[in-house]
């Protein structure tokens, strides 16, 4: 019986770090975009044109990862 209550605590342990290790990649992944957002929005028209990005275009190429 003892066994059993053991490997329940064991899974709930397992469930809970893997929650928690999702909640910690997402805020690191938050604060990447922020930190990208800040960069993009700090560029003149033109660097933003020798990205291949207008300034319209800063949302959608943080949230998809890649240049448009």
């Amino acid at each position: 019986m003892y066994a059993q209550t053991g490997r329940a605590n064991i899974g709930a342990y397992i469930m809970i770090k893997r929650i928690f290790n999702r909640l910690v990649e997402a805020r690191a992944e938050s604060a990447r975009r922020k930190i990208a957002r800040m960069q993009l929005y700090r560029m003149t028209d033109r660097e933003l044109r020798d990205l291949g990005i207008g300034r319209c275009d800063i949302e959608r190429a943080i949230l998809s990862g890649k240049a448009l």
